[in-house]
């Protein structure tokens, strides 16, 4: 395009143009206000703050911010007017956050990838040691691979364009960084983000094959007092006969509150799951505060394991569900962020076989995943969905 003014193209204030004007300018409307409110959300909400994972989402929500009032509101401008109105200091400023919230974008979903496939393939190393401050950690790494690796193509591109009216990082003139831009930044998470995916998936699936049961079995026997006698198991274990021994394992008072129940030449049957088998009547005393003692012992284990096990259905809950929240996140973004790699790459080699208008098409398809993230959440995700209420109807 050429630098003097009265080259530039004259805007018409066109059906067509106010259609394209109304579109972009909603867009990116949506976008600010959507994710706004994710990180209000965070902001506010003291639970959400509390799970490592959501520390991701904001991080997520903090770069689609960015994107929507730097690169979408400039590109709006430059797409509705037909040339970059603004001179090159700022062209440099949206050249480099535009594609540096790309990259954070991209990492940030890489990191997420990584962080499922730990929790779901190591669950328990996973519950030990993840934390909010390795978390953190991992964000701010992806903040130093973003600026290490978009700076170097960004200084180089400023280095030899720097136009006044033009404001674009022309591929095919930039051919020495887009091997490194595509497969550091593109590629290779991509792939890291499909076989985590895949792996995770795979793990989901056959753990939902597998659902935790618990089973309580309880028989008993009457003697002629009607004293009942009882065992408990569970369908993943089998409980033994009880040792049978003479020795006293309660307090006198306690032996002597048993005995009143028990009548001359009774006999107690004790309950198993192979046989019933009566005891001379000097062992009852012995066997039923031995039978009271290990049912004691058995109930508290029993109640353990119930717990471990309640625990373990609402860590798995938990699990899937944040596993459909990544899901919708990294399947928008491969739609929508794969075909504008596919043109791009084709652009910095073949340029004349992509149109103008395709690849401003599919620049903008790059921006509606940010628009579509915070949806995403509000849809899938039980806590940030009544945050979002929350501060619709002004409750905080």
């Amino acid at each position: 395009m050429s630098n003097k003014t009265e080259d530039l193209p004259e805007f018409v204030p066109s059906s067509k143009n106010i259609v394209i004007i109304i579109t972009l300018t909603t867009l990116v409307l949506v976008t600010i206000i959507g994710n706004l409110i994710v990180l209000l959300a965070f902001i506010k909400e003291s639970k959400l703050r509390k799970e490592a994972f959501n520390y991701f989402i904001f991080n997520l929500a903090v770069t689609d911010f960015l994107v929507a009032i730097t690169a979408m509101t400039f590109y709006t401008i430059d797409t509705v007017l037909g040339y970059w109105p603004f001179g090159p200091a700022m062209c440099a400023f949206w050249i480099y956050a535009d594609y540096a919230m790309t990259f954070a974008s991209v990492f940030t979903l890489t990191a997420i990838s990584i962080d499922r496939f730990w929790s779901v393939t190591w669950p328990i190393h996973y519950r030990n040691n993840s934390t909010i401050k390795k978390t953190i950690i991992m964000i701010a790494i992806v903040w130093v691979c973003v600026f290490t690796i978009w700076t170097p193509p960004f200084i180089g591109d400023r280095l030899k364009h720097n136009e006044e009216y033009s404001c674009i990082w022309e591929p095919n003139e930039n051919r020495e960084f887009i091997i490194v831009v595509d497969v550091i930044g593109h590629y290779l998470p991509c792939s890291l983000m499909v076989i985590s995916y895949v792996k995770v998936l795979a793990v989901m699936r056959k753990r939902g094959k597998i659902k935790p049961k618990i089973h309580v079995n309880v028989r008993s026997t009457r003697n002629e007092d009607h004293t009942n006698i009882t065992t408990v198991s569970s369908i993943n274990s089998k409980i033994q006969d009880p040792m049978i021994n003479t020795q006293n394992q309660f307090s006198n008072d306690t032996t002597k509150s048993h005995d009143k129940n028990v009548t001359k030449n009774q006999v107690v049957f004790v309950s198993s799951s192979q046989d019933y088998r009566p005891l001379a009547l000097d062992q009852q005393t012995s066997t039923s505060s031995s039978q009271n003692s290990q049912r004691m012992q058995r109930g508290n284990r029993w109640t353990n394991d119930t717990k471990d096990t309640t625990d373990e259905v609402k860590y798995n809950k938990s699990e899937r569900k944040i596993f459909i929240t990544l899901s919708y996140v990294v399947l928008s973004y491969l739609i929508f962020w794969f075909p504008f790699y596919v043109t791009w790459d084709i652009y910095a080699f073949h340029p004349d076989l992509v149109p103008p208008l395709l690849y401003t098409v599919m620049f903008w398809m790059t921006y509606i995943n940010s628009t579509l993230n915070p949806i995403i959440y509000a849809y899938t995700n039980k806590d940030f969905r009544r945050s979002f209420w929350k501060i619709m109807r002004c409750k905080f």
